[in-house]
């Protein structure tokens, strides 16, 4: 039982990954990944309204220079130097 928990824990947490390396890989070879290309048409439609705002805000709240500043006070207050 135990072992059936662990590969099915173990799957849960491989198939995101792959994606996330497949959608990495492609966007290193300059080639825009296939959802963005689906969606690539509403980008303009709602460009300068609130609800692009907001979609902008979230994409640059896990940004890296967001990520790095978080990750640098958190490791601040859990002790461990990042610097």
């Amino acid at each position: 039982m135990e072992q059936k928990k662990f590969w099915s824990r173990f799957l849960l947490l491989l198939v995101p990954f792959l994606v996330c390396i497949i959608w990495v890989t492609e966007i290193k070879r300059d080639f825009l990944p296939y959802t963005d290309q689906q969606t690539r048409f509403l980008v303009d439609q709602v460009k300068g309204t609130g609800l692009y705002d907001f979609f902008r805000f979230v994409t640059n709240f896990g940004s890296t220079f967001f990520y790095l500043a978080f990750g640098d006070m958190y490791g601040d207050s859990v002790g461990v130097n990042v610097s």
